[in-house]
């Protein structure tokens, strides 16, 4: 079989959809088991902040990546539904472990993930709520 330029091409988010998905994560790892706020102040400049996160693919970015579903369309590789919030630490142990599966399908973790988000979010307006 010939490789054609859509084979071998690396279907990257927008940026436009790393802003929406960090700020969906409200910069915190989405690994349930992890949860670390990945911006804060640069310890060297105040006018910086220092960040240690990735918008990461569930699905490959590529064909034959890890995780590979067969089928997987260009679209599909570029849409939020495919991305995830991840610490930098999070994000390498998943992509340098020959695609470390994540728990269940990506579909399942998704799942998982926003119901965490929404939680969280949950609890701070019950706090603001009820704080003042």
């Amino acid at each position: 079989m010939i490789e054609t330029e859509e084979d071998s091409k690396r279907w990257n988010f927008t940026p436009a959809t790393i802003k929406k998905v960090q700020q969906r994560a409200a910069f915190i790892c989405s690994n349930p088991k992890c949860r670390l706020m990945t911006v804060g102040p640069s310890l060297k400049d105040d006018d910086q902040v220092q960040y240690a996160g990735k918008v990461a693919h569930i699905l490959p970015a590529s064909k034959g990546g890890p995780r590979e579903l067969t089928g997987t369309t260009s679209s599909q590789r570029q849409s939020m539904k495919n991305a995830i919030f991840l610490c930098s630490s999070c994000a390498d142990i998943i992509d340098k472990n020959n695609g470390t599966k994540f728990f269940g399908t990506p579909e399942d973790y998704r799942r998982k993930v926003l119901f965490i988000y929404i939680e969280d979010f949950s609890f701070l307006e019950q706090f603001h709520n009820t704080a003042f």
